[in-house]
């Protein structure tokens, strides 16, 4: 899933797209600024595992941090995934494509976030 986090003003980090990929019993979540569907390469933040329940929920967030929408869902095949790297294909209802994530750094949880459109789409 893709939700947009829009945040309150004066919140330290701005309004940003939350890439969630289901993993066992939690989400791998990173943070982007830009829209996911960017052809421009952009950092993601890597944050901590979110709660599966986040696949199908929409609206506030706890402690006024602000509301979530979900800007896109599908499915995704893993090509590569390792400490340095995931890399999936993914299919959905905006993004069909590739996404990869590359770690940056590991002390700041820092990754490169690049979509790779598929060319018929």
């Amino acid at each position: 899933a893709i939700l947009h986090h829009a945040r309150p003003q004066g919140f330290q980090r701005p309004s940003h797209w939350d890439l969630m990929f289901e993993w066992g019993d939690a989400l791998r979540t990173w943070a982007i600024e830009q829209t996911p569907d960017s052809a421009e390469s952009q950092t993601a933040l890597a944050l901590p595992p979110h709660r599966l329940a986040y696949l199908t929920y929409e609206g506030p967030v706890s402690g006024n941090r602000g509301y979530v929408a979900r800007w896109d869902e599908g499915h995704y095949t893993v090509e590569v995934a390792d400490d340095q790297r995931l890399i999936c294909a993914v299919q959905g209802q905006r993004l069909s494509g590739r996404i990869e994530l590359i770690r940056q750094s590991e002390s700041l949880d820092t990754w490169l976030y690049q979509f790779f459109r598929n060319r018929s789409a």
